[in-house]
């Protein structure tokens, strides 16, 4: 993204920002008992850049088009692959991180 910010957010993200999802839609962000799914979907990483604010949540640099989204508790810990779990990484710093 360069550090610009784009305001158009689409309407899963912006439902998943605003924790205003349907029942129909709320395995969207429920959360599993064993999550199976390591990989963000769309939404969720539109979701998560959006929250960053377009910074690195570890260096605070501003993120480019190779920014990663990234487990706050790794997947491989347990951690569970939604919004809430999820931060913009520069693609430095999620590299660094491995699973810790």
């Amino acid at each position: 993204m360069s550090g610009e910010r784009n305001d158009a957010v689409s309407p899963s993200a912006s439902k998943i920002i605003k924790g205003k999802v349907s029942e129909q839609e709320s395995h969207v962000v429920a959360k599993p008992l064993k999550d199976h799914r390591r990989h963000f979907n769309d939404a969720e990483r539109e979701a998560i850049l959006l929250l960053s604010g377009g910074v690195c949540e570890i260096c605070g640099d501003n993120l480019t088009d190779d920014w990663q989204p990234d487990h706050k508790l790794a997947f491989a810990r347990g951690g569970i692959t939604a919004v809430e779990n999820g931060q913009a990484c520069c693609k430095s710093c999620n590299q660094k991180k491995g699973a810790r």
